[in-house]
């Protein structure tokens, strides 16, 4: 029984001092922007901002290249800057009893000079596989991340919004810039 107990907390401390195979992505909120870009006839469009969500972004601490990713937030926190019309987004997007979006990463994929994050977004509990071109550069232990994808809300099982002769497009553009820097991951 003492060696069992010997070796575990032998292999116990090997495990904790060996260095990080990856590194962390520590995002800047005050440097980096989540955005929905919103159109509709007659010719309108707005801009809603995303104010609070949850990442995990890690990279491969030798390739650098990006390994992991999963975003997570909470739909009251997306936000166009009109309260009246905020609420109204709420209610058709049923936040009450649907309130989080979350993307997963599956996968990157090259083309062209051009990264393309493959993954599984979910909202109004539907989830979707997406393909969403991204950029990235890293500047030492500096990163930045930049992307968008367009989403069609009807994809989502969300009505297209008609008011009189007002109606919103279904197709949003996110976009996204995320800066920040690497730490190596614990």
């Amino acid at each position: 029984m003492k060696i069992k107990l010997s070796i575990i907390i032998i292999s116990f401390i090997i495990a904790v001092s060996l260095p990080a195979k990856e590194l962390k992505f520590i995002i800047d909120t005050a440097q980096s922007n989540v955005g929905v870009d919103v159109t509709a006839t007659p010719k309108h469009k707005f801009t809603c901002n995303l104010d609070n969500y949850v990442a995990d972004i890690r990279l491969n601490k030798k390739s650098k290249k990006i390994k992991f990713v999963n975003f997570k937030f909470n739909l009251a926190d997306v936000n166009s800057g009109i309260k009246s019309r905020d609420k109204k987004m709420r209610s058709w997007i049923e936040h009450d009893n649907l309130p989080m979006a979350e993307f997963e990463l599956i996968s990157i994929n090259e083309s062209n000079g051009k990264s393309i994050a493959v993954g599984k977004y979910k909202m109004h509990n539907v989830v979707r596989k997406i393909e969403m071109p991204f950029d990235y550069k890293i500047d030492g232990e500096k990163i930045s991340i930049k992307g968008s994808v367009i989403l069609n809300t009807t994809d989502y099982n969300l009505p297209i919004i008609k008011l009189l002769f007002f109606k919103v497009n279904p197709n949003i553009n996110v976009h996204f810039e995320l800066n920040g820097k690497l730490r190596a991951a614990k």
